[in-house]
């Protein structure tokens, strides 16, 4: 009886111990101003890239849409380094994916309008 009573506590410490190994993420609040600096400047690269790719198509394209899903296809590259440095910080999944749809989301409406400007001139 006292082997059976010992094996059954081994094997719920044993799930326990497997319970417990979920991994843990940080999120946006605990990260240090460096990580946020980051966060800011890595949207603004992002934004760079795209309006590089967009003045390099401008001309291509007679649909400003075109030239920004073309300038966005062109810079997924960027938002990718961009997500695999927020892994390495162990942010929340949940978070990065936020992040980054909100980041391609902002840069895409902002890109827009500059291209209608640079097209009329």
């Amino acid at each position: 009886m006292k082997l059976l009573i010992t094996l059954l506590s081994i094997v719920s410490l044993q799930v326990m111990a497997v319970e417990d190994t979920e991994p843990t993420y940080r999120y946006p609040s605990e990260l240090s101003d460096a990580e946020h600096r980051y966060m800011i400047l890595s949207r603004g690269k992002y934004d760079e890239c795209l309006k590089k790719e967009a003045k390099v198509n401008l001309d291509k394209y007679e649909d400003f849409r075109k030239v920004a899903d073309v300038a966005m296809e062109t810079c997924k590259t960027t938002l990718a380094e961009i997500d695999a440095n927020l892994t390495k910080m162990n942010l929340d999944p949940n978070f990065r994916r936020f992040f980054l749809r909100k980041a391609s989301q902002k840069s895409a409406q902002k890109l827009l309008p500059e291209l209608m400007a640079l097209k009329s001139k």
